[in-house]
């Protein structure tokens, strides 16, 4: 019998979609294949995380924890790094797969320190990439160019991704495998909204509804959607707002919202677990995103046959095939998002036929069943190049 391949997924940033990701991998990839394990750290909204972790072991599953943080802590890093070292030594892993820009920094490191025989990458947005000064961000391109040498694989979660990859010297093509982010059949069911749930979200009935879900942080650009809700409501004061999640500028977001008088229209719900039964309540769904690598929130809206506007940055306009299952527009454009919004509202047949290509395409693209399979490929290398 084959031996099966240990895996250790190498994950810091416990929450939204990187974590979805790494769930994901975990509960689908064969078991009989290969032995995943989670070193992951805690640091990150250690509540919910924990009862992911409670799951995981219940499921057979071995986590082991490390402390990483966020941001850079020379003192805290170089502990998380030691740690890493002797757990790789101990475990002599046949795959170390790392995610996002801390893990990836410290479990790359670890994994070559230690001898391992196959390190893979996945970004989720290069660090370089999310909005920071000029010498920020050169010292973070420098250190993906430098671990990238060390790097065996690297994916990449959209064709942009890639492109970036390669002209920053992050990766060299022949390390890049583009494996764009999947969702599950149950994610892809189309569901009739729920009038209870409507109403538990204070949703008038009958009124339209402008939502966007995600992580409330300054990548989703919604300090632009709320200034295009206080323009929609002045042509549509009919319209309410859905806001859904959790995250650093919850209060200034909140502010912003009573700042525009919008308190009666405008609902922020906090993080839900019923994300794929608030889509079916949204009858336009707004990315107004700065920067993206493959959001699960859009596939989501895809999955769900929303109408979709969306932001032009990080090649999304390509995930959706332009404007076959979008309304893509500027970033950083309250009005273009009113534009957009308005238009959607006011022409019900252009919504129907943006949310039926959106969900074809989905259907189509973005299953997680390829996901997998591609991931299990890239792991099959471990074994033959090795």
């Amino acid at each position: 019998m084959t031996k099966r391949i240990r895996v250790a997924e190498v994950i810091e940033a416990t929450e939204n979609g990187t974590k979805k990701h790494v769930l994901q991998l975990m509960r689908h990839v064969d078991r009989t294949r290969f032995e995943l394990e989670l070193v992951a750290s805690d640091l990150r909204d250690p509540d919910t995380f924990a009862r992911d972790v409670e799951a995981l072991r219940t499921e057979g599953f071995t986590v082991t924890l490390i402390p990483m943080h966020r941001t850079v802590h020379p003192f805290e890093d170089f502990r998380a790094l030691v740690r890493l070292i002797r757990l790789c030594h101990r475990r002599r892993y046949d795959v170390v797969h790392c995610h996002s820009s801390k893990a990836g920094a410290l479990g790359r490191a670890a994994a070559f320190l230690s001898g391992c025989r196959w390190i893979v990458y996945t970004p989720h947005c290069f660090s370089f990439a999310a909005g920071f000064g000029r010498f920020v961000g050169w010292a973070y391109k420098f250190i993906e160019f430098v671990l990238g040498r060390i790097t065996d694989r690297l994916v990449a979660v959209s064709p942009h991704e890639e492109e970036v990859a390669v002209r920053s010297g992050a990766a060299l093509p022949h390390q890049i495998r583009v494996i764009m982010n999947g969702l599950a059949d149950e994610e892809l069911r189309l569901r009739e909204p729920k009038t209870e749930l409507r109403r538990e979200l204070g949703l008038p009935d009958g009124a339209p509804v402008v939502g966007a879900i995600g992580r409330l942080g300054r990548q989703k650009g919604y300090d632009v959607f709320i200034r295009a809700a206080r323009l929609i409501h002045e042509r549509r004061p009919d319209v309410h707002f859905l806001l859904v999640g959790k995250g650093p500028y919850d209060v200034p977001l909140r502010q912003l919202a009573s700042e525009l008088a919008l308190g009666d229209v405008f609902h922020f719900t906090g993080e839900r677990d019923d994300v794929l039964d608030i889509f079916p309540l949204i009858d336009v769904f707004v990315m107004s995103s700065r920067w993206e690598a493959m959001p699960y929130a859009l596939l989501e809206a895809m999955g769900a046959a929303r109408p979709i506007v969306l932001t032009h940055v990080s090649g999304l306009e390509k995930l959706v095939e332009n404007g076959r299952a979008a309304a893509i527009i500027p970033p950083e454009d309250p009005e273009a998002i009113r534009r957009a919004v308005c238009d959607l509202l006011d022409d019900e047949p252009r919504r129907r036929a943006l949310g039926r290509a959106a969900h074809d395409i989905a259907t189509a693209k973005y299953t997680l069943r390829r996901s997998i399979r591609e991931v299990e490929r890239l792991y099959e290398e471990a074994r033959h190049e090795r």
